[in-house]
């Protein structure tokens, strides 16, 4: 059952328009009051020649003046279309007693901003639609961008700044012993190209911590360098070392094949017992 408030309103599709119909009568009233309280406002700043903008109304809609929520929807999305931003805050006590109405609920006083004179005011963009799909996921993946390159931006400077102290430690290595042999790998810079497109005055400077954490990666994959190359010459002498052996047992093998050619004992008859007898011969 339907109560005796609601009245069906229909839209051109012939569809139940919700938002309308929830709205009773009394309601509508207020809202037409607010809605003419907005229009008188915008009129008298229209007219004004001492105005300055933006301008502000912070008590436009007093608190008598309330707007159910389908109301306030409707009002606000009325007034955006006008170039007007409207908001509403909960009443004081003070301002309760001044309208003088005994409800219990909240009430709510509603401000308005002009942002420019009205012969030159545009829509405003209204912050509670939801935006579009594609134009949310295009905004994402620029900001997810820009942060990638100003996080490649600041790990230049980081390196940058590691690189220098690194050159100034090396210095005074050599200046000390005459001989040093450095092998330290450092990651490759960014392309300048790509740096160039940052204004640097937007990226911070690197703090003793970055530039730490920085000596610490640069250290650990030294490390990792050296026992890859201590690996790979490991298995290359070991490979060596097999190959030498294995030529040092197939040249035994041979010496000993032909020691045993010409030294061992063989069976020849023997012409004067006429027997097969072993005997130490050269062939």
């Amino acid at each position: 059952m339907w109560s005796d408030s609601f009245s069906a309103n229909y839209d051109k599709d012939g569809m139940v328009d919700l938002v309308s119909s929830s709205k009773n009568q009394i309601a509508t009233g207020r809202e037409i009051l607010a809605i003419q309280k907005l229009d008188q406002w915008v009129a008298d700043a229209a007219q004004s020649t001492t105005n300055q903008f933006p301008l502000e109304e912070p008590k436009l809609v007093p608190p008598d003046i309330h707007l159910t929520g389908a109301c306030w929807l409707s009002f606000r999305k009325y007034a955006l279309s006008k170039g007007v931003q409207v908001g509403r805050r909960e009443a004081t006590p003070q301002e309760r007693a001044e309208c003088k109405d005994i409800r219990k609920g909240k009430m709510y006083m509603i401000w308005a901003k002009l942002p420019a004179h009205p012969s030159k005011a545009v829509a405003c963009p209204d912050s509670n639609e939801k935006e579009p799909e594609a134009k949310r996921k295009e905004r994402e993946q620029k900001k997810e961008e820009e942060k990638e390159r100003l996080q490649k931006a600041k790990r230049q400077k980081v390196i940058a700044a590691y690189e220098a102290i690194l050159q100034q430690q090396q210095q005074q290595h050599i200046s000390a012993s005459q001989s040093v042999s450095f092998n330290t790998t450092l990651p490759s810079s960014p392309q300048p190209a790509a740096a160039a497109a940052l204004d640097s005055s937007l990226v911070p400077a690197p703090t003793p911590q970055e530039i730490l954490n920085y000596a610490e990666e640069a250290y650990e994959k030294e490390l990792k360098d050296i026992r890859v190359n201590i690996m790979n010459e490991t298995r290359e002498l070991k490979e060596k070392q097999e190959a030498l052996e294995k030529d040092a047992l197939e040249l035994s093998k041979r010496i000993k094949a032909s020691i045993f050619k010409t030294t061992m004992p063989t069976e020849k008859e023997c012409f004067l017992c006429e027997e097969k007898c072993k005997l130490v011969v050269g062939e």
